[in-house]
C-alpha cells in the first residue's frame, strides 16, 4: 500500500474519530441506546468509560479529547442494529416493492435474486462494521440505502460473470462499506448543486481512503475488501482517485464496484429520460472508464427495463440548454488545441509536461467518445434545429450533452488533483494551462454546471 498516498490525503484524520462522525454518533446517542460493552480506555491507559455504561452525547464528547485504546466501535452495543437478517430484509423488499427501473428488471430474474440474498447471507459482517451501518441507517438513511442499492447492483454483475461465491460476499461487503467514509464528512457537501471548493473537494475526495483505513483494521475485510473500497473511484484510464490507479492493476471486483457505482444513480429512477437511454449514453462516452464486457452487462440488463415514453419537461428549455452546452463543449476544445500547441512550442522535445499531455490525451478521448455517438460540438447546431420538434432525439442529445459536461467537468477536477506536477516546471506553460484551466472552470459556472 502506498503510505505516502494515505498521509497526502488522510493526514491529519483520525479514522475512529472525527468531527463530524462524533456529531452523528452523539445524535445516535441522544436517540437510542447504546451501551459500552466494554471498559473504554485511552491509548494512556486512563479509564475514559465503565463498562456498562449508557453513552449520550456528553460521553462522545469526553471521547472526543482522548486517542482511544482501539476503534470506539468496538467497545459498544446498540439496541436494533443492522443485522444480516436486516440487510436481507432490505434487499428483498426492494427487488419486490421497488418501482425503480432497476428492480423492475431484477424481479425477470428470480434465480438472481436469490443468489444476491444467498451472498448477504453467507458474508461475514463484524459487529464494529455493524455498528457503523447501524448509525448510517439512523443518522444518513439515503445512505445506507443507497449502500445496499450498490451492492446488489455488484452483486448482479459478480453473478453474471461467475464469481464463486466467496468473491460474492466480498463484493457484497464491499458495496456495503464503500461510502463509510461520507459518515466522516458534513453531509452538506453532498447536498444538489452544491459548488464545492479546494478544501471541500478534497475532503470529499478523501472518503475512499477513510473507508480504508477503518476495514484495515480488521484482517476479516484486509486487504479484499478494503482495498476494493479504496478504489471504487478509480478508472481504467487512470483518471479516478485517490491513487490515479488504471488498467489491469485494478482488480476485477474493483472493476464491477466502480461501475456499479457510476451506474447505479442513473438506475435508481427519476430524471427526465428513460433510465435505460441515460444508461446506454453514459456507458458510450465511458468505454475507456470501464470494464467493456461488464457494460455489455448493464446494457442488457437495461434492455430489460420497462419502456416509457420520453417526455421532455420543456422542450424549448431543452433546446436552449443544449445549444448552450455544446458551445461551452466547442469553447473547451478550442481553447485547448490553442493551449496544447501553445505550450508544445515552448517545451523541449520530447519532454512536455506530463500533465499536459494526460489532460490532452482526456480532452481527445471525450471529443473522439461524442464523435463516436455521432454529436461534433463544433457543428452540432444546425443538427439542433433540424431536430428540434424530436422529443425523442432533443431527450437523448440532453442526456448525452449533460453526461459530456460532466466529463469536462471531471477532467478539470482532475488538472486540479494532479496540478503539483507542474511544480519546478516552465513559468509560461503554467500561466498557459491555468488559464485555460480557470476560463473552462468560470464558463461552466456561468451556466450552471
Amino acid at each position: 500500500m502506498a503510505r505516502g498516498m494515505i498521509r497526502q490525503w488522510g493526514g491529519g484524520m483520525d479514522a475512529q474519530f472525527g468531527e463530524q462522525y462524533l456529531i452523528n454518533l452523539a445524535r445516535l446517542g441522544d436517540e437510542r441506546d447504546i451501551t459500552a460493552s466494554e471498559t473504554i480506555f485511552a491509548k494512556s491507559g486512563i479509564k475514559l468509560i465503565e463498562k456498562g455504561t449508557r453513552l449520550d452525547s456528553r460521553h462522545f464528547e469526553h471521547l472526543l479529547r482522548h486517542r482511544l485504546e482501539q476503534p470506539v466501535e468496538r467497545s459498544l452495543s446498540i439496541e436494533n442494529g443492522v443485522t444480516k437478517d436486516a440487510l436481507r430484509n432490505h434487499a428483498r423488499a426492494l427487488i419486490e416493492n421497488d418501482p425503480s427501473p432497476l428492480f423492475r428488471a431484477l424481479q425477470t430474474r428470480p434465480s438472481t435474486c436469490a443468489q444476491m440474498l444467498r451472498a448477504l447471507n453467507a458474508m461475514t459482517l463484524l459487529e464494529p462494521l455493524a455498528f457503523k451501518l447501524t448509525l448510517a441507517r439512523d443518522q444518513l438513511p439515503e445512505l445506507y440505502d443507497h449502500s445496499i442499492r450498490i451492492a446488489m447492483l455488484a452483486l448482479y454483475l459478480g453473478i453474471e460473470i461467475r464469481l464463486s461465491d466467496q468473491d460474492l460476499c466480498t463484493l457484497a461487503l464491499a458495496g456495503l462499506f464503500h461510502d463509510l467514509g461520507l459518515l466522516y464528512i458534513d453531509p452538506q457537501l453532498m447536498a444538489p448543486g452544491r459548488k464545492l471548493d479546494k478544501l471541500e473537494r478534497h475532503h470529499l475526495y478523501s472518503h475512499p481512503i477513510t473507508a480504508y483505513l477503518i476495514l484495515r483494521e480488521y484482517p476479516a475485510y484486509h486487504p479484499q475488501v478494503s482495498v476494493t473500497v479504496l478504489e471504487h473511484h478509480e478508472r481504467l484510464d487512470g483518471s479516478g482517485y485517490p491513487r490515479g490507479t488504471s488498467g489491469s492493476a485494478i482488480n476485477i471486483g474493483t472493476q464491477i464496484l466502480m461501475l456499479a457505482e457510476a451506474a447505479g444513480g442513473l438506475l435508481a429512477g427519476g430524471g427526465r429520460l428513460q433510465s435505460a437511454a441515460r444508461l446506454t449514453i453514459m456507458l458510450k462516452l465511458n468505454q475507456h472508464r470501464f470494464n467493456r464486457a461488464l457494460s455489455r452487462h448493464l446494457i442488457a440488463l437495461a434492455a430489460t427495463m420497462e419502456n416509457s415514453e420520453t417526455v421532455l419537461e420543456d422542450a424549448m428549455m431543452a433546446v436552449f440548454q443544449i445549444e448552450m452546452q455544446l458551445a461551452l463543449l466547442a469553447n473547451a476544445f478550442r481553447e485547448w488545441d490553442g493551449t496544447y500547441l501553445a505550450c508544445l512550442e515552448r517545451a523541449i522535445p520530447d519532454e512536455a509536461p506530463s500533465l499536459l499531455i494526460l489532460l490532452n490525451e482526456r480532452m481527445d478521448s471525450l471529443r473522439r467518445n461524442l464523435l463516436g455517438a455521432g454529436v461534433e460540438p463544433e457543428s452540432a447546431a444546425e443538427m439542433v434545429k433540424e431536430f428540434a420538434d424530436d422529443h425523442a432525439i432533443m431527450a437523448e442529445l440532453e442526456s448525452m450533452m449533460r453526461e459530456a459536461i460532466w466529463q469536462l467537468s471531471d477532467i478539470l477536477h482532475e488538472a486540479r488533483r494532479r496540478w503539483q506536477e507542474l511544480n519546478g516546471g516552465d513559468v509560461g506553460t503554467l500561466q498557459l494551462m491555468r488559464q485555460w484551466l480557470e476560463n473552462s472552470e468560470q464558463r461552466l459556472a456561468e451556466t450552471g454546471n
